[in-house]
């Protein structure tokens, strides 16, 4: 069973004239927000068979419709959102993390595969799971076990031109680890069939030190780190200082400066993301950038211990999810767009920096303190 949801994108303000941006903040410009009837997290473009489309996760798996030649929120509103798993059932998401179109050619179907039981013990045991894109049928890649999954890459492991699975697990139990706690690095071979599930191949394993798995259990990567023709696989093992993704030259056309949207997790109510704009002159070292915080959750819904959610009296919007860009068109004249969910507000947030819309405000890079929630406030 497919669910056809339908998201309201709010429209575009105006009488914005007033506004004076500050110096050296970004030129950016909302262009609206996607409201959901689901919590958001993570996010992905992919380019499925029939269109461009932001894959979403983690309440469960859907997809919104975007137009690959056009900014949101495009010709169409309400945006359609469309749920990819059942919302019951044995084949319900387990808390499903990163979920992405896998290449062409790794399966002998368009397949989108899900990362599931991420911190969750109610979502145990987690699956890679592939979602047959022409049926809906779902498929795990892995077996049994009481492991949690984030992410996938995709290299031939062993040279028979079939690109496998690489991923990095845990059973880190959301708590104090125990003697079984440990992060892996798993490789799964591609039979070149449609079989499920495929062989796994353990590369790296090991017990937990202190509060964390000593092994890389959430994060991955794969590139070619010194250009010899064959991909390195970097795995990270906690404490996981993530986010820098969605790294775009902006404008498209003659390459224009980097502008890197990253989110940090300093405290866990001090969510923000920053946009990374290069300084001006000769390089001689290391890329110098400057970083302007372009949205925080304090400032958009106030004080995030106090602000609750009008559904779910108790619980109080304070989660930023990872954010995801994509140019708006597809030739040179394509300009990044970026999406910021926001999971306990379901809603994802949308800015561009093409100059339609209403200005973004850049803000304090400060952390708010929030002692009733027991944060100790700014460092």
């Amino acid at each position: 069973m497919r669910l056809i949801l339908t998201a309201l994108a709010l429209g575009l303000t105006s009488g914005f004239s007033s506004y004076e941006r500050k110096e050296g903040c970004p030129e950016l410009y909302s262009r609206g927000v996607l409201e959901l009837e689901f919590n958001p997290a993570f996010l992905h473009v992919d380019e499925y068979a029939d269109g461009q489309a932001l894959t979403i996760t983690p309440d469960l798996v859907a997809r919104a419709m975007l137009d690959a030649d056009a900014s949101f929120p495009y010709t169409v509103d309400p945006v359609p959102v469309e749920v990819l798993t059942e919302p019951t059932g044995p084949t319900v998401p387990k808390w499903p993390n990163e979920a992405e179109l896998a290449p062409a050619g790794v399966f002998p179907f368009e397949a989108l595969v899900v990362c599931q039981g991420f911190l969750n013990p109610g979502a145990r045991p987690g699956r890679i799971s592939v979602i047959n894109m022409a049926t809906h049928e779902e498929q795990n890649i892995s077996g049994g076990g009481d492991w949690f999954y984030h992410r996938v890459v995709y290299l031939d492991m062993d040279g028979d031109g079939d690109d496998d699975v690489v991923t990095v697990r845990s059973n880190w139990p959301a708590g104090p680890p125990d003697a079984n706690t440990r992060g892996e690095l798993v490789w799964f071979r591609n039979p070149g069939t449609d079989a499920f599930p495929w062989e796994e191949t353990v590369l790296v394993s090991a017990p937990a030190i202190g509060p964390w798995p000593a092994a890389p259990d959430i994060f991955l990567q794969a590139a070619d780190l010194n250009g010899d023709g064959t991909e390195e696989i970097a795995a990270l093992e906690p404490p996981r200082a993530r986010q820098g993704e969605g790294v775009l030259p902006e404008p498209r056309a003659g390459g224009g400066p980097l502008h890197a949207p990253l989110h940090r997790r300093r405290r866990r109510r001090s969510r923000k993301v920053w946009i990374l704009t290069p300084v001006e002159g000769p390089v001689t070292g290391d890329l110098e950038y400057e970083d302007h915080v372009i949205f925080d959750i304090n400032v958009k819904f106030g004080d995030t211990c106090k602000t609750q959610t009008d559904v779910r009296p108790g619980v109080t919007i304070s989660t930023l999810g990872a954010v995801e860009t994509r140019y708006d068109r597809t030739g040179a004249d394509g300009v990044t767009e970026i999406f910021i969910p926001v999971f306990e507000g379901k809603a994802i947030y949308v800015y561009s920096f093409r100059a339609e819309g209403e200005p973004v405000e850049c803000l304090p890079d400060e952390t708010l303190g929030c002692t009733e929630c027991g944060s100790p406030g700014p460092p």
